[in-house]
């Protein structure tokens, strides 16, 4: 798939070009909201929102200001803000009913897919402990680059820094994330 065709295709109303790049995207657009929100049916309704605002905003996506994929992910950090706003300005409380969802296995798979699922969660879950005792900028450039997968000018652009400050912050992260991890005892 030539992702520039299918985005110039969906720039101009195509419904089926549109779907491929939501295919392409979601699951690690998804990964990174997810991150930042521990409720699978709020980061499911965040990655809904980002797809509304991509298609919405195809029409003044310019390639020659940025690739799409940084693109994409800004229209998913501004949607996310939105809804941590959102979230901090009306606090919600916890029904038992919710906790009960998320210890059930999604899409019902089977014993030893499980627990590779939850295995991968617990990693992300701690991944995102040990973060959270790193600096904010720290913190970004890790998850850009190992989770999301972003290329270092992708990050950098979406940073508005220089592709080398970010891979100065990248090794300082880096460095500091095996300090916690050795402080923390924590493996994964």
């Amino acid at each position: 798939m030539d992702l520039s065709e299918q985005i110039k295709k969906a720039q101009n109303g195509d419904s089926q070009a549109f779907s491929l790049i939501y295919d392409a995207y979601s699951g690690k657009l998804y990964r990174y909201i997810r991150l930042k929100i521990s409720s699978r049916q709020h980061a499911e309704d965040v990655l809904q929102e980002v797809f509304v605002k991509i298609w919405r905003g195809l029409p003044n996506y310019d390639e020659g200001k940025g690739t799409f994929n940084a693109w994409a992910y800004r229209v998913a950090a501004n949607a996310l803000n939105d809804f941590l706003r959102k979230v901090y300005r009306t606090p919600e409380a916890l029904e038992m009913s919710e906790e009960y969802e998320s210890s059930k296995a999604p899409w019902q798979q089977e014993a030893a897919d499980m627990s590779k699922v939850l295995d991968a969660e617990l990693s992300l879950k701690q991944l995102g402990s040990l973060m959270t005792e790193m600096p904010e900028i720290y913190r970004r450039v890790v998850e850009y680059r190992f989770i999301q997968d972003l290329t270092v000018e992708e990050t950098a652009e979406l940073l508005g820094k220089t592709n080398l400050a970010v891979r100065l912050i990248q090794h300082r992260a880096i460095n500091k994330l095996r300090k916690l991890r050795k402080s923390n005892n924590v493996n994964f």
